[in-house]
């Protein structure tokens, strides 16, 4: 077919390759004459590997490009979802850095703050293509700063990349459990000022296990604030599961992530089945929850995650699996613990979770007794005043 008889009209191929979302960047250099210089751009692409270079695709008639041209190198600044000011300041020709704060890169580049990333380049070559150029840049060092999902560019307006299973929250849902907490609060604060600790009620939003209330003991700074989320994915909310229908525990167990040893699901099957009698669970403290575990959930229950950082997470949360597993308090032993748990039920259905945290350490098993005691107690209590407060519905 000849190209003339089939003229595609330019508003239809905007229209159509407008379905296509891009990532938004912000490149950046010193001109010639000393000027920082920015222009924000859509078309950033990765090109090779070996050598590796990189591109991006002004428009030929671009007075920002002209200028930057003129540098020796310059810095591809990958945007976060929450820097959408930055990419329309600098959509503009001949934008100030005012206001800005950026750094100089030993590259000679501007580098924004708060960016997801930056690569440093340098001019490999410049070649027309239609009315836009193709710019190659050579890689000469590169990093990330913040992993959160970036900004991207789609059918006219600015959005972010959204992973389901951590944004299927319902406010409606949470609103209504807030409200639900409210009703036993009062037995939350009793046993948080018996023990000395945190007390926080969580229950299942979503896919993700939220705290709605949280009482403390004086001198204990929350850890658990509101709307802060757990996922629900073994061995994490082990309770819940425990006191859930059957086929609610085989979709919790059906999330663990990928087992290196066969043994640890089966280990989570007798974990349920001893919470189920017992009434409650706990969670031993070690180096590898305080300080991984800690600051994996932080960032969970923060949001605004990439793929990659929640792979990570949920690589951490298998690896603290063996802080779950079952023990005997032996008499003259002391324990570190995570956390204690107990459940709120209503019609013999589980509603919340009660959890202890910020313990006192090294407790005695006496000590254990008392506070699991003490715990099982005010769930009891909060079961009472939660089916009180929906019979007054």
């Amino acid at each position: 077919m000849d190209r003339d008889d089939h003229v595609i009209d330019p508003a239809r191929f905007r229209q159509v390759l407008g379905h296509y979302p891009t990532g938004v960047v912000v490149i950046t250099a010193m001109t010639s004459d000393g000027t920082a210089m920015g222009m924000t751009v859509g078309s950033f692409s990765s090109v090779s590997l070996d050598p590796m270079l990189v591109s991006f695709m002004p428009t030929a008639a671009s007075r920002s490009f002209a200028a930057l041209r003129t540098a020796t190198s310059f810095c591809v600044n990958v945007l976060a979802a929450d820097q959408e000011i930055l990419a329309r300041r600098f959509a503009r020709s001949g934008a100030s850095f005012d206001g800005v704060a950026w750094s100089l890169a030993d590259t000679g580049a501007p580098v924004l703050e708060g960016t997801v990333a930056s690569i440093h380049c340098t001019f490999d070559s410049v070649l027309e293509a239609g009315d836009h150029y193709v710019v190659l840049g050579a890689v000469q060092s590169l990093d990330v700063h913040r992993p959160v999902s970036p900004l991207l560019f789609f059918q006219g307006g600015y959005g972010k990349f959204s992973i389901a299973s951590v944004d299927d929250h319902s406010p409606g849902e949470m609103i209504e459990s807030v409200h639900l907490a409210e009703s036993f609060r009062a037995d939350m604060q009793d046993v948080a000022d018996a023990v000395g600790a945190e007390c926080s009620a969580l229950t299942l939003v979503g896919s993700d296990l939220t705290v709605v209330s949280t009482a403390l003991a004086d001198g204990v700074t929350a850890q658990g604030n509101l709307g802060s989320r757990i996922p629900y994915i073994p061995p994490l909310g082990e309770m819940y599961a425990a006191l859930d229908t059957p086929e609610a525990a085989e979709r919790w167990l059906g999330r663990a992530p990928a087992l290196e040893d066969e043994g640890v699901m089966e280990r989570y099957r007798r974990r349920l089945a001893l919470a189920r009698e017992r009434g409650w669970s706990m969670s031993f403290a070690g180096e590898y929850p305080d300080v991984a575990l800690v600051d994996a959930l932080r960032d969970y229950s923060g949001g605004d995650l990439t793929p990659v950082r929640l792979a990570e997470i949920r690589e951490v949360i298998r690896s603290a699996n063996r802080y779950y597993e079952h023990r005997d308090l032996v008499d003259g032993e002391r324990y570190d613990i995570t956390s204690i748990v107990a459940p709120v039920m209503h019609d013999r259905d589980i509603q919340f979770v009660l959890r202890l945290r910020q313990l006192p350490r090294q407790a005695t098993p006496d000590q254990l007794t008392a506070w699991i005691d003490a715990l099982t107690d005010a769930a009891a209590k909060a079961s009472q005043s939660l089916a009180n407060a929906l019979k007054c519905r």
